[in-house]
């Protein structure tokens, strides 16, 4: 999904992914390999952490124009990320929340 947000918001600087997944180990792991140095990703990394905000201002340099949060999809877990990285986007950034349909799902959460 990264790689077609960085086609789509061109005017982005910084477009930011948190995966929980580890790190691709060769560039052909890498989903990331064909986008531009403006996408970052932080891999073995869990979004709803302070933890994971503090290593992000290591790798970002500046406030994040787009944030894609495509986690663990619990209502819970899309609550805490979003009041940890809203204030890190830029005026005008843009935070994705992916499948939120899954809060409305008994097969999902119950």
């Amino acid at each position: 999904m990264l790689d077609n947000i960085n086609e789509i918001l061109l005017t982005a600087t910084i477009v930011l992914g948190v995966d929980t997944l580890p790190a691709p180990q060769t560039p052909e792991e890498n989903p990331l390999q064909e986008c531009s140095p403006r996408v970052k990703a932080l891999w073995d990394s869990d979004a709803t952490l302070n933890a994971t905000m503090q290593k992000a201002g290591a790798v970002l340099g500046g406030p994040i124009d787009v944030f894609v949060d495509d986690g663990s999809h619990r209502p819970e877990d899309q609550a805490a990320a979003w009041k940890e990285w809203w204030p890190a986007l830029a005026p005008g950034g843009l935070y994705f929340i992916e499948d939120l349909y899954t809060s409305y799902c008994e097969w999902a959460f119950g």
